[in-house]
């Protein structure tokens, strides 16, 4: 007993070894890099819109769900207006709210599923995917909605073990938190519709807990709806988050990408040996591993027959990955420990140098922000969404060229905006694409083949687009950055 508790102390020893050295990585590379995506400016900038008084979906263009803008107003107030200390910072909270995302990842192991050393098996797992590393940090709603969404997983199953209705109602309202942040947990909150049921089923007095439990999930609820009508901004709202994101998922499904798939197809074939493992080696069924089977297969199938162009999208398919995995890599470690301990330390390796090298192609991208505030270019000046945080907002539309298309396409708000004439009249001097010129020139030609456009949309789409007077008035200055020709 003494000897394999020894064992396991090393065993723990050695996990948390690659599980730091994994982070060091992950902080080296990301810190330490100009990889800024389009979305930590987007959110930092819709917090900024706030606090000077506007109200999302009303007064600008957004089709995310709300909670992170209020998270970080009060760091847009306080902070110096430096876009570069202001991502930096932004980044450090999400840091944090990563951390308590691995607190329940690990408590959920630990607990549910296999104790410490799996625990620290499924993190070890988790960090060997890139997308893993790339949203540890990131300034995005996904990072914080995961938080709540494993907080309340975590106490579901404390519920489905001790049945207290306190882990239910702080599991329901986890959950209504994530879904402030972003929609998409209902996702991922749906395949547990039939652990639950089975659940009911079996005790079958536990309906009248989650009748209760409901209550304050379903308040919360009430309250955001009526803030959002009190805004005069529910219509837009609805219009925005809910309907224009399908329209926009049919069109942007035509153009996903998997290369995540096949790049880390070893972490999908380890889950699924692990699931084949569980079936045939546990004796009866198992809420817990149950759950997360369901849960792994339900974003597999999103994945490959859902909108997955962004690393964002293949977190929580990794999470449940690697979460299936450890038991069965811990059962076979306990017959031949040195062999298999070798090998996660090899597969460790092996996948911090693809992370490192599927990473470092951005290494060198300099943000156009970078240029304008170092130059120090008056804000009034520029325009689009990477040109910086504190860029006034002088239209409705102010982000991505291909999304507010699609969106004026759809709904004709704006049936007269023109782009070329709004940037002369505003007296733009610097104008920012958070794209190339020829990803535009490709998404016209998308837009023109695959939808069937009227004769009024086909004007809209025309005054959407560059113009040949851009083209002879400004000049590529820097990445994806234009200055006007004086």
């Amino acid at each position: 007993m003494l000897a394999f508790k020894a064992q396991n102390k090393r065993l723990n020893l050695l996990l948390c070894s690659m599980i730091g050295i994994n982070l060091l990585f992950v902080l080296w590379t990301l810190f330490n890099s100009a990889i800024i995506a389009c979305d930590d400016i987007e959110h930092l900038r819709a917090a900024y819109f706030i606090s000077i008084g506007d109200v999302p979906y009303r007064d600008f263009f957004e089709h995310h769900h709300p909670l992170l803008w209020y998270v970080l107003w009060p760091l847009i107030k306080v902070l110096p207006h430096s876009t570069i200390w202001s991502i930096y910072i932004g980044r450090a909270l999400s840091l944090l709210i990563s951390f308590g995302t691995g607190y329940y990842f690990y408590q959920i192991m630990r607990r549910f599923i296999g104790g410490r050393t799996v625990a620290l098996l499924a993190i070890v797992f988790y960090f060997a995917s890139m997308p893993a590393w790339y949203s540890l940090i990131n300034i995005k709603p996904d990072i914080y909605m995961r938080l709540f969404y494993f907080m309340g997983l975590y106490h579901l199953f404390l519920y489905f073990r001790y049945q207290k209705r306190r882990d239910l109602c702080a599991c329901g309202v986890a959950w209504v938190i994530g879904f402030l942040f972003l929609q998409t947990i209902t996702l991922d909150i749906l395949p547990l519709v039939l652990p639950v049921g089975w659940f009911i089923c079996r005790k079958k007095y536990v309906i009248k807990d989650f009748a209760i439990a409901a209550i304050l999930p379903l308040l919360l609820l009430t309250v955001f709806c009526g803030v959002l009508f009190y805004a005069n901004a529910w219509g837009q709202y609805f219009e925005l988050n809910w309907d224009f994101n399908s329209k926009m998922t049919v069109f942007l499904h035509r153009i996903s990408q998997s290369k995540y798939l096949i790049l880390f197809a070893d972490i999908i074939f380890l889950a699924l040996a692990g699931c084949i493992y569980y079936l045939k080696t546990s004796p009866k069924i198992n809420i817990y591993r149950m759950a997360l089977i369901l849960l792994f297969f339900s974003e597999l199938l999103q994945r490959i027959f859902w909108v997955s162009i962004l690393s964002q999208y293949f977190v929580m398919l990794f999470a449940f990955a690697a979460m299936i995995t450890a038991p069965m890599i811990y059962k076979i470690g306990q017959k031949n420990p040195l062999s298999t301990y070798s090998a996660v330390a090899i597969f460790v390796i092996l996948h911090i140098i693809l992370n490192e090298l599927s990473l470092f192609k951005y290494s060198f991208v300099k943000q156009p922000f970078y240029y304008l505030e170092t130059t120090q270019v008056p804000p009034q000046q520029t325009y689009g969404l990477d040109c910086g945080i504190y860029a006034p907002r002088k239209g409705y539309y102010w982000m991505m060229i291909d999304m507010e298309t699609l969106h004026n396409l759809y709904y004709n708000r704006f049936p007269d905006y023109h782009l070329t004439d709004f940037i002369h009249d505003e007296q733009i001097r610097f104008y920012c694409l958070s794209q190339g010129m020829d990803d535009y020139v490709q998404f016209e030609q998308q837009v023109r083949t695959l939808l069937p456009l009227t004769d009024s949309q086909r004007q809209i789409l025309q005054r959407h687009i560059f113009g040949a007077d851009f083209h002879q008035t400004f000049q590529l200055i820097s990445t994806r950055l234009y200055q006007r020709q004086e």
